[in-house]
């Protein structure tokens, strides 16, 4: 993960002195390294069904396709068939996506 894809106040995963990852929020950045509350950044964390519950949004059904939507106004975020997250033809693969997505279309912080 380049330290340029990410903003203060990212979720992203530190390890801790017994290399135990820990969810943190991203405080510091410089050209080379970010930092979550003293700790390196280790890794981007997993965009998960329970992450964007987490951020507010709603699950929903489809029963003709059985598919997933996530929905939090009027951004709809699609899981078809349980594959990766997508917002129209963006993938999302990791928290810190949303997050800077989310910030780029509604102009404030999920």
């Amino acid at each position: 993960m380049k330290t340029t894809e990410l903003r203060i106040g990212n979720w992203v995963y530190c390890n801790d002195c017994s290399d135990v990852a820990m969810e943190k929020q991203v405080d510091l950045i410089s050209e080379k390294r970010a930092y979550a509350h003293d700790w390196l950044v280790s890794s981007p964390i997993p965009l998960t069904e329970e992450w964007l519950v987490k951020f507010g949004f709603d699950k929903k059904m489809a029963s003709v396709t059985h598919t997933h939507s996530f929905i939090k106004g009027s951004m709809i975020i699609g899981n078809p068939l349980r594959a990766n997250m997508h917002y129209n033809d963006i993938k999302l693969k990791h928290v810190h996506q949303l997050q800077n997505l989310y910030f780029t279309l509604k102009g404030e912080e999920l």
